[in-house]
């Protein structure tokens, strides 16, 4: 528990940090040469945990700190902002079309000077990158921590043939015993705990929170 809680402490700076930058007034503008100018400044400016930093205009239409550009309207953070009008969105993980790498992307919407919401400012975060944050995060002696996106997929693990490559099922299949039972217990609790038995025997407790 006290993991996933640093995890979503974590989190929620991300989603702060990327709000208090989606305000500046070069975003409220609404000028989008504005917008590029700012994000190439912001381009040597970035948290180190950060990939890099984009914005999106209403019909898609995304630039980067990396002075990529290309669209975004089918992706999902920017439907639930865009077209339902939520104000952040943290995505499950997903492929950058910018970089081509393994990312989970942090995005709040841009609004006008009025409130109107003009576009997203999301920030993106390798997975690479949060394996390395989940892995310093200790648990007693011989604890480690992980992390699951909301389909059952592994995103953060010791082991990184894990990342992306296994569901949490799959290893069911591959005989830790109490995997099916332990996803089936994320899917209908915020917190607790399962059992489960590994391939070679040997017996872990797994104490689970739900990031929200």
């Amino acid at each position: 528990i006290k993991g996933s809680e640093e995890i979503e402490r974590l989190i929620e700076g991300f989603i702060y940090e990327v709000k208090a930058v989606s305000q500046v007034k070069e975003f409220k503008s609404g000028d989008k040469k504005v917008w590029d100018d700012y994000l190439d400044y912001l381009s040597d400016k970035l948290n180190p945990n950060f990939e890099m930093y984009f914005t999106a205009t209403l019909d898609g239409s995304f630039y980067t700190t990396l002075k990529q550009r290309g669209n975004v309207a089918d992706r999902e953070y920017f439907n639930e902002i865009i077209n339902k009008g939520k104000d952040f969105f943290v995505s499950d993980p997903i492929v950058s079309r910018a970089t081509g790498r393994q990312i989970f992307v942090v995005a709040h919407k841009i609004t006008d000077f009025t409130g109107k919401t003009i576009g997203l400012l999301g920030a993106t975060v390798t997975l690479d990158n949060f394996t390395d944050i989940v892995n310093n995060i200790k648990i007693g002696k011989t604890g480690y921590g992980l992390a699951i996106a909301s389909s059952g997929m592994i995103i953060a693990h010791p082991n990184k043939d894990f990342i992306m490559q296994k569901n949490v099922l799959d290893l069911e299949k591959e005989n830790f015993k109490g995997m099916k039972e332990f996803f089936e217990n994320i899917q209908k609790y915020d917190n607790g705990t399962s059992k489960i038995v590994r391939g070679d025997g040997v017996k872990e407790l797994l104490f689970f929170k739900k990031i929200k």
